[in-house]
């Protein structure tokens, strides 16, 4: 994925009942498609299809072309590594270039409550 410029990537934490942490992520990239083209993220989370660009999660292109997917939740781990691709008409066609992002949502506050939302950017 040559070029594509990275708007933001943000992320919350609330506490289940369970007492386990659970993250929201909200995860956003800029990047001008063309037609039949999508902006997927792989990564090394069962969500992110465990970096199988088959399984990938595919993102929601937006107005200014921002691409996103809102409200992707996370218990497993309290990091993950992860990239966005371009795929073509539902295929696999390129990869973000680079070295792998990184995700440390330790870092991040502990919100409580269904409606507790905030979102950090990078």
């Amino acid at each position: 994925m040559a070029k594509a410029s990275f708007l933001s990537s943000g992320a919350s934490s609330r506490v289940s009942e369970a007492t386990s942490t659970e993250y929201r992520l909200t995860l956003r990239i800029k990047y001008e498609t063309k037609f039949g083209e999508q902006i997927a993220v792989v990564g090394n989370l069962p969500q992110l299809g465990n970096w199988n660009v088959k399984k990938a999660l595919i993102l929601k292109w937006t107005p200014g072309h921002v691409w996103e997917v809102k409200d992707l939740r996370v218990t497993e781990k309290p990091y993950f590594m992860y990239k966005y691709i371009v795929l073509w008409h539902g295929r696999h066609r390129s990869w973000e270039q680079g070295l792998d992002r990184i995700a440390d949502l330790a870092l991040l506050p502990e919100l409580k409550g269904d409606d507790a939302s905030k979102v950090l950017y990078q």
